[in-house]
């Protein structure tokens, strides 16, 4: 899987005391956030959320597309 549609946001936190949790996204499937929360004040990396869609390969793609056209255009004997 590769991420796509990578999105970052960034808000005050602070640098000392943070976590993160990852979680999956209400409304888009295959879609997760990864949020960081801070202990205080300060400038930092706040979410990054990301999709994972499969993308197929150009060479997979072409060998279904071979694969269908064959059964598609086989001849009854």
């Amino acid at each position: 899987l590769e991420p796509l549609n990578v999105d970052f946001d960034f808000v005050g936190v602070s640098a000392g005391g943070e976590g993160f949790s990852i979680q999956k996204d209400l409304f888009t499937l295959q879609a997760y956030l990864l949020t960081f929360t801070g202990a205080g004040d300060g400038a930092g990396l706040y979410a990054i959320s990301w999709n994972t869609t499969c993308v197929p390969e150009p060479t997979s793609a072409l060998l279904g597309l071979i694969g269908t056209a064959v059964f598609a255009f086989r001849r009854r004997r």
